[in-house]
């Protein structure tokens, strides 16, 4: 497995972080870091930082 990040689909924006388990565990938010649980919902600029099959 590796960890990648991808910008938020626009399917994603304003829906809650949680929702885009369990892949995703954190959010990339101006330029921080910020855990999936403290999150809240995904903006259009936000980055997302997800597992991915290797």
């Amino acid at each position: 497995m590796t960890v990648g990040e991808r910008g938020v689909r626009e399917d994603e924006v304003g829906k809650s972080s949680v929702l885009c388990q369990p892949t995703v565990f954190a959010v990339v938010r101006d330029g921080r870091r910020i855990w999936l649980e403290d999150s809240g919902f995904l903006r259009e600029d936000d980055r997302v930082l997800e597992v991915r099959q290797a």
